[in-house]
């Protein structure tokens, strides 16, 4: 009898080990798996052929680790996306500058850091506080004589809309356009600074060129000081035309 009883509690023994390690050798499996995901390796190979309470947890695993795999691919795309936009952006001659849905600015390129240091004693006059280093992260509204008004209308933008400052002697054009996703969300703004004060002083020259020849005085001419480009070539073409 005693013999034939340790030989159960023997047999027990065993059949609760083995049952043991059958349960602790999957979940050490998961999470080694699920040390390995958050560690950024979504290639583990998961047993989801099984059909008990180990199996619904390697199931979950493998629904997480492709989630989080296509969640990561496509994070690394969009950055790839904004990287490459940003070094465009940083190459194109036209000042641009970008401002969030509250009006703080998160990106401004080169030219537009150029311009801004051109005019930076001015802005300083209006607002002391402003600074050029420190534009990215600052309000959009520091640029403008009403800052609180220059916000509410950017809060308010729905279209794309043009106007014309005059800072430091120099005109500028800007547009301004409202940024929204596909459903309709405010994202901020994008902002074009053009420096118009060249073609602005062109365009009165010409107009005076034009009002002289109408009362028949035809030996003015266009000054080619201090043009280059269209202006100069501009100039030395009307100056031809008029003898």
């Amino acid at each position: 009898m005693v013999v034939a009883a340790l030989l159960v509690l023997l047999i027990g023994v065993f059949a609760v080990l083995r049952l043991i390690a059958g349960i602790r050798r999957p979940i050490e499996g998961a999470i080694s798996t699920f040390a390995n995901i958050t560690n950024g390796n979504y290639s583990n190979v998961i047993d989801i052929t099984r059909n008990d309470e180990i199996g619904k947890l390697n199931q979950g695993l493998q629904a997480m680790q492709t989630r989080m795999g296509f969640e990561v691919a496509e994070t690394k795309r969009q950055a790839e996306e904004m990287t490459r936009v940003k070094i465009a952006l940083d190459c194109v001659g036209t000042p641009v500058r970008i401002a969030a849905p509250d009006g703080h600015v998160i990106y401004a390129n080169n030219a537009m850091f150029d311009t801004l240091r051109r005019i930076e004693p001015v802005l300083k006059q209006q607002n002391p506080a402003f600074s050029v280093d420190g534009f990215v992260g600052s309000s959009i509204g520091n640029l403008y004589a009403d800052p609180q008004a220059a916000l509410a209308r950017l809060a308010s933008l729905d279209e794309t809309s043009r106007t014309e400052m005059e800072i430091g002697g120099r005109t500028y054009r800007v547009v301004t356009s409202p940024v929204f996703t596909d459903k309709k969300e405010r994202l901020g703004s994008v902002g074009e600074w053009q420096d118009r004060t060249e073609e602005i002083a062109v365009e009165k020259e010409v107009a005076g060129i034009i009002a002289a020849a109408g009362r028949g005085e035809f030996d003015t001419r266009l000054s080619t000081e201090g043009k280059d480009g269209f202006f100069k070539q501009l100039a030395e073409g009307l100056n031809e035309l008029s003898g």
